[in-house]
């Protein structure tokens, strides 16, 4: 679902997911838009204290939002 409101393929966007391609920053900014975070949230390669409290919170909505999937 993402994927095609992003303009990419579900097989690239799936690849992104798990790290065996690195999208473009105009795809980045697409996808971040679709899931309403900023683009440097999904870039950031942070495991502070404060990044890994904000991802418990968000991490399960940005999951399903990525999947496609609702609560």
């Amino acid at each position: 679902m993402v994927a095609g409101l992003c303009g990419i393929a579900t097989d690239y966007l799936s690849q992104i997911e798990r790290g065996l391609r690195m999208p473009s920053s105009e795809v980045v900014g697409r996808l971040a838009a679709k899931i309403r975070v900023p683009a440097s949230w999904l870039l950031a390669d942070d495991d502070s204290p404060r990044r890994q409290e904000q991802q418990g919170v968000a991490g399960d909505g940005v999951v399903r939002a990525l999947l496609g999937r609702h609560p």
